[in-house]
C-alpha cells in the first residue's frame, strides 16, 4: 500500500495567556529572525528547558507518522495529548510550527461543529461551497446531492441558513457531506457524540463502506467501543507524541495501562507481590449477546467485560468496578469476591453486569480497581481511572405518556418501581 499522509519531524508550539507588553516585541524578534532564516529565538522547540517556557506548549514535539492508503486509523490519548491539534494539522485548518506533512488526495474532515460551514448560507448551498472546496464540479455535486441530503435526513431544512440548525442538525449534514463527496481520506473527531443512537449507528456503517472502498479513515474519539468496532490500527498519543503505532487491540491495551495509577503503601504492605502480577489488558462494554456495544437503551442490561493477563499466581486479590456519571459523581461500586480467577497464570476474563432499569439517561464512566486483602483490611493496589465508557438513552416507544419515557428523570438513577394500592 502506497503511503497517503506522511509526518516528519512535525512540532506545533501555542504561546499561552493574553497579549500584554511583550507581545510585540516578541512579535518582532520573530520576524527578524525569520528574514535572516533564523529560527523564533523564543520558540521551546528543541530547547532543553521546555518547563522554563511557562507561556508556551509543545501540543506536537517531534511527531512523526506515515499513513498508508486504505487504513482505518484511531487515535487514542488522554485529552491535552494532542489528538485534535493532530487532526487539524492534517486537515489543513491550523498550520504546524515546524516540520512537513505531505498528503496525497482530497481530504474531508468533520472536526468540530459545522467544519467547513458558512453559517449565513442554507444547507443546499454549503453542500454545493463543501464539494467546491474539495475540488468537485457542480454536475459532480448534482450527482450525489440526494444521497447526501436523504443520508442527513434534513430535507424540510435544506433552504434554511445553518446558523439555526440545532448541533444535532449540524452533525447529520456535515457528516453527510463529508462521507458522500468521495474523499480520499476521511477524518472525524469526537463530534458524533452528539448525533442521536440511530445516526451514530448509520454513520459508523458508512464509515466501514468507505473504507471498502480503499479509503483512508483518521478517526478519534475516547469510546474504545466504537474505535474497537471501526478501526484496525491506531496511535497512542501522549504529551504531542507517539508512543505507539500497532494494531488497534495492542494500542488500546497499552492505553489503559498508560491510565493506571499505582498506590504506594507503607512497608508491611506486599506490593512487590501484586503491582506486577497483574496487567489489565482490555475492558470491553458489551451487550446482552455479548456483542461490542457503546449506547443503550435504559431498559438493557449492560456487561462490563475485564480481561487480565496474570504473569505470577497470587492470593486474597479481589477486583472492583466504580461507576462514575459524565461530572465524575460516584454513582456504585461492586467488588468481584471471587479471587481463585488469580490462581493461575494466563490470561483470563470477568463480566460484572449492570440490570436493566436502573441508571438514568447520560454518560458514564467506569475506573478498574485491584484490591489485596491484608489481614482485616483491604488495600488498594492499583486503579486504572476511565477505563471504558458507555451512553444510556430512553427508548422512543410512543408519543403518549402512558408509552413513552421523559427524556430524562431526575436524579442520578432511574429504577423502574413497582406502584401498588
Amino acid at each position: 500500500m502506497r503511503s497517503v499522509i506522511k509526518i516528519e519531524n512535525l512540532y506545533k508550539e501555542y504561546r499561552l495567556g493574553t497579549i500584554g507588553y511583550a507581545t510585540l516585541r516578541e512579535d518582532l524578534q520573530m520576524l527578524f529572525a525569520s528574514i535572516q532564516g533564523k529560527p523564533d529565538p523564543n520558540s521551546i522547540i528543541g530547547s532543553e528547558n521546555i518547563e522554563k517556557n511557562t507561556n508556551r506548549i509543545l501540543a506536537l514535539n517531534n511527531l512523526n507518522l506515515d499513513v498508508e492508503q486504505g487504513e482505518r486509523l484511531a487515535i487514542v490519548g488522554a485529552n491535552g495529548a494532542g489528538k485534535s491539534t493532530l487532526l487539524k494539522v492534517i486537515s489543513r485548518i491550523s498550520a504546524p510550527s515546524k516540520g512537513t506533512v505531505k498528503i496525497k488526495g482530497r481530504i474531508a474532515s468533520l472536526i468540530a461543529l459545522g467544519t467547513g460551514f458558512h453559517a449565513e448560507l442554507t444547507g443546499r448551498d454549503n453542500i454545493y461551497l463543501n464539494g467546491a472546496i474539495l475540488g468537485l464540479r457542480k454536475k459532480e455535486i448534482d450527482n450525489k446531492f440526494q444521497k447526501i441530503i436523504n443520508f442527513a435526513g434534513i430535507n424540510k431544512f435544506l433552504d434554511t441558513p445553518v446558523k439555526r440548525y440545532s448541533s444535532g442538525m449540524y452533525v447529520r449534514l456535515g457528516f453527510s457531506v463529508a462521507a458522500h463527496l468521495d474523499p480520499d481520506i476521511l477524518i472525524t473527531d469526537e463530534v458524533l457524540a452528539v448525533a442521536d443512537l440511530e445516526f451514530r449507528k448509520k454513520s459508523l456503517e458508512r464509515l466501514n463502506q468507505i473504507s471498502a472502498e480503499g479509503k483512508t479513515i483518521i478517526f478519534v474519539s475516547h469510546n474504545l467501543n466504537s474505535v474497537k468496532k471501526l478501526c484496525d490500527k491506531g496511535i497512542l498519543l501522549d504529551k504531542g507524541t507517539i508512543l505507539l503505532k500497532d494494531k488497534i487491540e495492542n494500542v488500546l491495551s497499552e492505553y489503559i495501562a498508560l491510565n493506571k495509577k499505582r498506590i504506594i503503601y507503607s512497608k508491611n504492605h506486599p506490593k512487590d507481590n501484586h503491582i506486577d502480577s497483574i496487567k489489565v489488558i482490555g475492558v470491553d462494554i458489551i451487550n446482552h449477546n455479548k456483542n461490542l456495544e457503546d449506547v443503550f437503551h435504559v431498559n438493557e442490561k449492560i456487561g462490563i467485560n475485564i480481561t487480565f493477563e496474570v504473569k505470577k499466581q497470587i492470593s486474597d486479590t479481589f477486583t472492583e468496578i466504580e461507576l462514575l456519571s459524565s461530572s465524575k459523581i460516584h454513582i456504585f461500586s461492586s467488588i468481584d469476591k471471587n479471587h481463585s480467577i488469580f490462581d493461575k497464570v494466563g490470561i483470563m476474563s470477568r463480566t460484572v453486569w449492570i440490570g436493566p432499569n436502573i441508571l438514568n439517561k447520560g454518560l458514564y464512566f467506569i475506573n478498574i480497581n485491584l484490591l489485596s486483602s491484608i489481614g482485616d483490611k483491604i488495600k488498594r493496589f492499583l486503579v486504572i481511572d476511565n477505563a471504558a465508557s458507555f451512553e444510556t438513552i430512553f427508548p422512543n416507544n410512543g408519543t403518549t405518556l402512558k408509552n413513552t419515557f421523559p427524556d430524562k428523570r431526575e436524579g442520578l438513577i432511574a429504577p423502574k418501581l413497582t406502584w401498588t394500592s
